[in-house]
């Protein structure tokens, strides 16, 4: 009679690693963690986070090993080595999107500058406007002010590109005129190019020629614009 093959307890351990890591993980979030706080949590998470890692271990020695000594299992063997080769693909597909997403949070750099970012005309004349009940209201900057006001920010970094964090409410903003007859906006979230400016009581959203989510000036640039004009919150 020949001798009934035993089990590897390596497959078979291997296995079982690599198939509950998720399910113990989910456990461990839901109950363990009001009772523990934060370091001993996270320290509790990536040794779970490890067990795919001995359980693929495991799991190859004991493949290695299952024939020479005439054990049966092999096939939880595979299914260890297989779940944490599954696991890597969806932890690199979602590092993937999440960089990706982080990317367009983000934004992207560039050396334009806000009165420079359409074109290279100059700027003649800068105004605040701002919507309430009875209008549209603009106030105009001082002509000698005009070249310190571009200058200040034109000196700021601008990053086009992702979330805007509005200061103002998108019915105000600083405008300004340019050489060529455009009008150059800005409202906290979007640079703005139009035909025509945004006082003008016939002005729509076909007067737009271009617009453009820059957010990374918004703080920097009310601050200084608070400096020239009286920024109504």
């Amino acid at each position: 009679m020949s001798e009934k093959k035993k089990l590897s307890k390596l497959c078979l351990t291997g296995s079982l690693l690599t198939i509950l890591c998720p399910f113990v993980l989910f456990l461990a979030n839901k109950s363990i963690a009001k009772m523990l706080d934060g370091n001993a949590l996270w320290i509790l998470v990536g040794a779970i986070l490890l067990m795919p890692v001995f359980g693929l271990i495991l799991s190859i020695a004991g493949l290695a090993t299952v024939r020479k000594k005439g054990q049966w299992g092999r096939g939880f063997g595979i299914v260890g080595v297989i779940f944490p080769l599954i696991y890597i693909a969806i932890v690199a597909i979602v590092a993937m999107f999440g960089f990706a997403f982080m990317k367009v949070l983000s934004g992207t750099k560039t050396d334009k500058t806000i009165t420079t970012f359409y074109s290279d005309s100059e700027v003649v004349a800068a105004r605040y406007y701002y919507h309430d009940a009875d209008g549209i209201h603009v106030e105009e900057l001082d002509e000698g002010r005009l070249d310190a006001y571009v200058a200040d920010i034109d000196s700021m970094e601008i990053v086009v590109g992702g979330v805007a964090n509005p200061v103002i409410s998108g019915g105000t903003g600083i405008e300004m005129e340019l050489e060529d007859g455009t009008y150059l906006t800005y409202n906290g979230e979007t640079l703005t190019l139009a035909s025509r400016s945004r006082a003008d009581d016939s002005y729509s959203y076909d007067d737009i020629i271009e617009d453009q989510n820059v957010a990374d000036v918004n703080d920097d640039f009310w601050d200084i614009a608070s400096g020239y004009f009286g920024i109504v919150d």
